[in-house]
Formats: structure tokens, C-alpha cells, sequence
């Protein structure tokens, strides 16, 4: 048997207000294209399918769109929802979508749903579905279980799922696991929970062949290559830039083997550095300028950013960074002491929120600095 590991979707998100919404139709035909081309029996979606609790029209038609491609070629789904999810909304229509072969996980009320699912070779496999649980929710469907972790919590629900004669066990879990050996990676655009109380020991799914992980962005395993996150399909902030995104196949047969099969984007992410002019030098020559571009660059120079989008039309950030990071020569101290207090603020406000002070804004600063006398 065949299966297809993606997760993340984030269907709805922006990048510094930017919309996605063709990047995640093209990422989403890429990935039933594979489906058909690996012949695969079922697609296992790991959770925070949409970006938001409450997703726009357009990011539900995109779903829609979605799960109707993955009908036609007569592919088995299931679907968890994750922490940006709303499990009512996920599960909407999960009754129909039953019918057809689209499992998807309501609301957590104590037990998790499994499907036995049995190819033409006669492998028969349990895929259990666990949508995301904090310890706060198990405990009011396990009120004598001592829980007070998110891994003891997990561990009560996962020890509730019935073996059966099934020659494999696959689960669906949308949680931050880690090993003993040490934290998997994160990026920019998960959410954090601080000090990592919400890790889950990996020894909680010691009974299961094969663990298909969402929640992390970055595709990795942890513990043991069969208990694997498949990271999103679409890079989703600076620090996935270097990193090369893929869709998770899983080969259940004589024995457990997992193998990725990269997907390309429409558009790439990518970090552009250096002096701003060799950068819109560069960029007058770029074979893909409508990329996403994180742009770091040794001094701020007025009007950056439109400068930079001439070039570069989709440009989301620009950063400063130290002339020393790219060979140069920092900026001195007296060079920036003789900087007029209002550009120096201005060039700080465009650091941090990629925008230029306009003029209006310039003299409210200039005003108020005035009015302090940090200007005398």
C-alpha cells in the first residue's frame, strides 16, 4: 500500500500581506498531481489545512477544489485538523464526504476515529485520525487518568485505540514531538509555545508503524524515520529560504519505506543581500524577479523599497544587516552621530517595518523630537 504524507497546507495565509492564493492552487495541483502519478491509495492531510479558525470564501473554494481533484482520481483521504483550525469547520459535510471516500476528523469527544483500509494486494491498514488535543480537553473526556502534560495526554488517548488484525498502524497527529535525543527544528512561521510545554515524547507512538506528523514546517523525523513530519508544501517564512520542500510517500508492503518527491513552486522564496544598488543591478537581470524576496542589505538608502520592487515586484522585507556579514565595512559610530536625528529615526522605521516615513510623517518626528529636545 501507498501513502501520500502532506501537512500545513495553511490555505488563507499571507506573507507581509501578500496573497498566496495562486502559489497554494498551483502547490495544491502539484500535489494531486503526484498522488496520481505514484498511483497512491490514500493522502493522509496532517492538519492546519486552513491559516485562520474562521477561513475566507476563497480559501474553502480552494479546499473544495482540492479535495474534488483528489475524488476524481479515486484516491482515499483523510484529514485531522491542526492548532489554526476550526475542528467544527473542518468537519463540515464529514457525513457526505464519508460516503466518498473523504475521512475527515470531527470534533475531539474522547476517541479517536479509525478507518481500516485494504489494497488489492490484501495489506490491510488501521489509519487512526488524531486532530490536535491540548491536555486541558483530554481531561474532560478522562477524568480519572492522570494527565498533566500534553505527553501524558496524548499517551491516555493514543492507549484507547483498538489493535486489531490489521497487518499495519498508521496515525494522524498534529503535536510537537520530540525525542529524547533532542527537539526537532522549527521556523518563523510556527507558532511557538514557550519553554515547550507543549512537547509530546515520541515513545507515546511507539505502537504505530508509521506516525504522519503536522504542526512543525520543516520536514524531518523524529526519534525514528517512521515517525516523520512532512513539512508544509510551500516555504512560509525567512528561515525556510535554504530549505527544499516535498510531499512524504510511505510504502507499506514487506516492510515500512519512506521516500519525498520534491515540489517545486510557482514562486520560490528567497533572501537577496548586499548594497542595494549591486542588488537592483542584479535583480535587472534576475530569471525569476516575481519571486518572494527577503531583502537584507548593508545601509538604508531613501525610497529602498520601491526602488527595490522595480526590480523585484514582489519584494516583502527589507532588513539591515552589518557591512561585516557581506565583506564590507561597517558604518562608524561618528557616521552615525552626524546623521540627522530624523533620517536616523527613519531609517530605524524602515528596518523594522519595511515602510519609509513619509513626509507628513517625517515632520510629526521632527515635531515631536523638537518638543522633547532630543534634538537640542
Amino acid at each position: 500500500m501507498r501513502l501520500i504524507h502532506v501537512s500545513d497546507l495553511h490555505i488563507g495565509k499571507k506573507m507581509s500581506e501578500t496573497s498566496l492564493v495562486e502559489d497554494q492552487r498551483y502547490i495544491l495541483k502539484e500535489i494531486v498531481r503526484i498522488v496520481r502519478e505514484e498511483a497512491a491509495d490514500c493522502i493522509l492531510i496532517s492538519g492546519d489545512v486552513f491559516d485562520s479558525s474562521q477561513p475566507s470564501a476563497e480559501s474553502t473554494d480552494i479546499l473544495d477544489d482540492f479535495l474534488t481533484d483528489l475524488f476524481d482520481i479515486g484516491v482515499k483521504t483523510f484529514m485531522i485538523y491542526g492548532n489554526h483550525d476550526s475542528p467544527e469547520r473542518i468537519a463540515y459535510g464529514r457525513s457526505i464526504f464519508k460516503r466518498n471516500n473523504v475521512h475527515v476528523s470531527g470534533s475531539f469527544e474522547g476517541k479517536v476515529e479509525s478507518v481500516t483500509v485494504t489494497d488489492g494486494n490484501g495489506i490491510s491498514v488501521d489509519i487512526c485520525m488524531l486532530p490536535f488535543v491540548k491536555p486541558g480537553i483530554v481531561r474532560k473526556y478522562f477524568p480519572d487518568s492522570d494527565i498533566d502534560d500534553y505527553t501524558s495526554a496524548v499517551r491516555t488517548v493514543v492507549d484507547t485505540i483498538p489493535v486489531t488484525d490489521s497487518k499495519y498502524r498508521v496515525l494522524m497527529a498534529h503535536q510537537f514531538v520530540s525525542s529524547k535525543g533532542g527537539s526537532p527544528e522549527r521556523s518563523e512561521s510556527e507558532d511557538i509555545s514557550v519553554g515547550g510545554l507543549d512537547n509530546v515524547d515520541v515513545s507515546v507512538f511507539d505502537g504505530f508503524d508509521y506516525v504522519a506528523l503536522g504542526h512543525l514546517h520543516k520536514p524531518q523525523s523524529v526519534g525514528r524515520p517512521t515517525v516523520r513530519y512532512c513539512g508544509t508544501p510551500l516555504k512560509y517564512s525567512k528561515t525556510e529560504c535554504n530549505g527544499p520542500k516535498s510531499v512524504t510517500v510511505v510504502e507499506l508492503n514487506d516492510d515500512v519505506v519512506v521516500r519525498t518527491v520534491p515540489l517545486v513552486p510557482l514562486r520560490d522564496v528567497r533572501v537577496v543581500r548586499g548594497r542595494l544598488e549591486d542588488i537592483i543591478d542584479a535583480g535587472k537581470g534576475d530569471p525569476s524577479p516575481n519571486d518572494l524576496i527577503y531583502a537584507e542589505i548593508t545601509e538604508m538608502e531613501k525610497d529602498a523599497m520601491s526602488r527595490l520592487r522595480q526590480v523585484y515586484p514582489c519584494t516583502l522585507n527589507i532588513c539591515l544587516i552589518k557591512d561585516s556579514d557581506t565583506g564590507g565595512v561597517q558604518t562608524s559610530l561618528p557616521e552615525v552621530e552626524r546623521l540627522d536625528p530624523v533620517e536616523l529615526f527613519g531609517r530605524m522605521f524602515l528596518e523594522m517595518r519595511s515602510m519609509e516615513l513619509t513626509k507628513e510623517q517625517q515632520d510629526i518626528v521632527r515635531t515631536l523630537m523638537e518638543e522633547s529636545k532630543v534634538m537640542e
